[in-house]
């Protein structure tokens, strides 16, 4: 069977495309010929990595660095689409060209089966698509998100769609009661979530993992309000939210706000993301509504209790209260709080939620998933044609090229699997004009003390045969924690521009930041050392100016054996300040070495954009002070004049 799904853009990272793709790939291992059409092209490679057996094309390249548009075009761009009414969310992209290009492409598409993926595009297929092909129209929200307006465009059209599909039943029910002349098309399917090729996460980390848009819909200033009272009983405990979005900026604000800043992470997108859940204990859901919750079944694939509010439509219908993950009221931050300290203070329970999660994120298996839509394109081909379209016999082997896969890490040695068809290939790690060879005969490559020792402290890039290695899933749950020894060289693999990478540290003495106080008086850095750690207990700390590493300010500092606390006046910053932007990097003194205070011994390859510190001031209002991690995890301030 020929099938084509019409999608927005293969170019980004939404739970939209995540599905399709989870989904196209099931009906190719299920001997179907799939392929894709993507109405705008925003970038220059897709964020996911595209199964090679799935052909796609887009049909406007909307790239900065596209040709602009000409004539007939150009004046068809600049006038709104007659077929996505305004009142489509995304209604300001489309336009007259889209109109055409989209016409053009459905019209001469050959597929058996063609479906849409959101009312716009749904509209653009019960209008364009031949007569010859089955019509599907999948909703992936809910009608009740949508403009009465467009709701009404969408029930006179989708009467010459085959079938409509929604992820929730609770929306199919909607559907049917909202459009009765096409009740019985409508079908519950929910989304498809592949299971994770690594293994499930232990439930013994004290992290809270969150993900999705950062928009306002999703409520994370009430996780966060939530998590500020979690912190008061369990100050060890981590929230790290992942994703982008509009509400960037003003979460970043309310951590500050809370005081959660050594305690909350806003990490930013990881694609594929299952490595990041597994490294969790719970997933946590804070949304006023959704449609579905693609990440509540991604993070029970990964072996996460769900604390989730109960908002329309999917989470209830996903989540069973106190079995797999807990329920609250939607909007209450109290209640989310306790929830949370319910699975944090019972760790057993917190245990078998996370193995009944994983059992519950089995119903929605690609393969089951691609199942029932196999059979529903059948059916509709079957009503269009005397002859009944080829189905496949079953699942297939997957013949996409698998990703480099890091299936084990500690702080000194990293094993890196290697696909069957690399095995026995020249293997390199590489770093501006270096090249390390590796030993990959045995369809393992291990990187250690042996390999560490000839590398200088630099990123290095797996490379095979020259080509530089994918970074696929990369499994660092082991360096969450620090470790209790340390002996030297440490490597931490991590995804470079989607190329595995490895960062190397060469040091005897590492001094971790584990927490900053910051106010107008002063800067105060708790942290650990690790390494050959003298039990003298007197020690010394100085910031170093970065244009000028003569100039030395002396800072207080004490020692509990490999404990340390360094003070930081904002007066001393204020006094060595002569009007132009400086940089002060902290360094502290053990034994004879003056070691860089930093954060290098966890997951976290580069945390600068992670990890935010609030900014302060001095006591006379001179300066604007911000300490911050540089893009080498060590620990600096920056001084310049006040605004």
């Amino acid at each position: 069977m020929k099938i084509t799904f019409l999608v927005h853009s293969l170019y980004t990272i939404g739970g939209t495309i995540r599905t399709t793709l989870n989904t196209a790939v099931a009906l190719a291992d299920r001997g179907h010929n799939v392929s894709l059409i993507s109405v705008f092209q925003h970038r220059q490679t897709p964020l996911f990595t595209l199964d090679e057996r799935l052909t796609h094309h887009c049909l406007i390249d909307v790239r900065s660095s596209a040709p602009p548009l000409q004539g007939t075009d150009a004046r068809l761009a600049a006038k709104p689409s007659k077929i996505v009414p305004a009142t489509e969310p995304r209604a300001d992209q489309y336009s007259r060209l889209t109109d055409t290009r989209v016409r053009e492409a459905l019209e001469n598409c050959d597929a058996d089966v063609i479906v849409g993926t959101r009312p716009g595009l749904n509209l653009y297929v019960s209008k364009f698509a031949p007569s010859s092909a089955a019509t599907v129209g999948q909703e992936h929200l809910f009608l009740q998100h949508h403009d009465r307006r467009l709701a009404a465009t969408l029930k006179k059209s989708y009467r010459r769609l085959g079938a409509i599909t929604t992820v929730s039943d609770a929306d199919a029910q909607d559907y049917r009661r909202a459009m009765p002349g096409i009740a019985e098309r409508v079908r519950h399917i929910p989304n498809a979530i592949p299971v994770t090729n690594l293994p499930m996460a232990t439930g013994d980390s004290p992290i809270i993992v969150a993900a999705g848009r950062l928009e306002k819909v999703k409520r994370y200033d009430l996780l966060l309000a939530a998590f500020a009272k979690v912190v008061e009983s369990h100050p060890e405990w981590q929230l790290r939210i992942y994703g982008h979005g509009k509400e960037s900026d003003r979460l970043r604000e309310l951590v500050k706000s809370h005081g959660l800043h050594n305690n909350v992470f806003l990490m930013g997108t990881y694609t594929p993301i299952d490595a990041e859940w597994v490294k969790g204990s719970i997933a946590a859901v804070t949304s006023d509504v959704e449609s579905f919750g693609l990440t509540i079944v991604e993070a029970m694939g990964c072996g996460l209790p769900v604390v989730a509010t109960a908002c329309p439509h999917g989470p209830p219908e996903i989540i069973t209260d106190t079995s797999d993950g807990l329920l609250t009221p939607p909007g209450n931050v109290d209640a989310f709080a306790s929830a949370l300290c319910q699975l944090i203070e019972n760790p057993d329970n917190r245990k078998k939620m996370g193995m009944t999660a994983q059992d519950t994120a089995q119903r929605y298996l690609p393969s089951r998933i691609a199942a029932e839509y196999e059979q529903l394109f059948a059916t509709l081909c079957a009503e269009s044609s005397d002859d009944m379209a080829s189905v496949g016999s079953g699942d297939v082997s997957n013949t996409q090229t698998p990703h480099i896969v890091s299936r084990s890490a500690s702080f000194a040695q990293v094993t890196v699997s290697l696909p069957r068809q690399l095995r026995g290939r020249n293997v390199t790690l590489d770093s501006e004009n270096d090249s390390v060879a590796l030993d990959s005969g045995h369809g393992e490559v291990t990187i250690g003390p042996d390999v560490t020792t000839k590398l200088r402290e630099d990123t290095w890039v797996m490379h095979v045969d020259g080509i530089p290695a994918p970074s696929g899933q990369i499994d660092t749950r082991a360096l969450v924690s620090p470790p209790e020894t340390i002996d030297g060289n440490i490597v931490i693999p991590a995804a470079v521009s989607k190329q595995l990478a490895f960062r190397v540290w060469r040091r005897s003495v590492y001094a971790e930041v584990d927490g900053l106080s910051v106010d107008d008086e002063a800067i105060v850095v708790a942290g650990t050392l690790y390494g050959p750690v003298p039990d003298m207990q007197e020690t010394a700390a100085t910031l170093t100016l970065r244009d000028d590493p003569a100039q030395l300010l002396e800072l207080a500092a004490t020692r509990d054996f490999a404990q340390f606390r360094v003070h930081i006046p904002t007066s001393v910053l204020a006094d060595a300040h002569h009007g132009h932007e400086q940089l002060w990097d902290l360094r502290i003194r053990v034994a004879d070495q003056n070691v860089r205070v930093g954060k290098k011994l966890d997951d976290l390859a580069k945390r600068k954009k992670v990890h935010k510190f609030p900014g302060c001031g001095d006591p006379a209002g001179t300066v604007a002070i911000k300490p911050y991690f540089t893009i080498n995890n060590g620990l600096s301030v920056k001084v310049s004049r006040a605004s």
